[in-house]
């Protein structure tokens, strides 16, 4: 009955203090960025709707798109920014193009990256 496409999982969580708003895909995504003790709501989706934008932009803060690592996010950036953009600023991270040590290939979503390659993909995004 939860009406995924009108909420961000985790939006009630974000405080006055955050300085950003990290977005991600999925439950396991944001469990991960609640545990890194950063600012995140998850689309439960690889998309952003219209009404989670308006929850966004009533927000007001700036956006840093972690969508995952694959076609889908890549067309979930793209909608985001076209309905964001006007409104704050946005940023979009990359993804790690080495492995480290005790991972067997490059994440593909934020579930899978650890905390120092989430910290350097925030400070690497591109302002877009």
């Amino acid at each position: 009955g939860l009406p995924k496409s009108r909420v961000l999982l985790g939006s009630h969580l974000l405080e006055a203090v955050d300085r950003y708003v990290v977005v991600v895909e999925g439950l396991y995504d944001y469990a991960m960025m609640v545990q890194y003790d950063l600012p995140a709501v998850a689309t439960m989706h690889a998309g952003l709707t219209p009404r989670q934008a308006e929850i966004l932009i009533d927000i007001g803060k700036p956006v840093f798109l972690m969508y995952d690592n694959d076609e889908a996010g890549r067309r979930a950036n793209d909608t985001a920014i076209h309905r964001l953009h006007n409104h704050m600023p946005v940023s979009a991270v990359t993804y790690p193009k080495q492995p480290e040590q005790h991972q067997a290939k490059c994440p593909k979503d934020p579930a899978a990256c650890s905390l120092k390659q989430v910290v350097k993909m925030l400070t690497n995004a591109k302002l877009l």
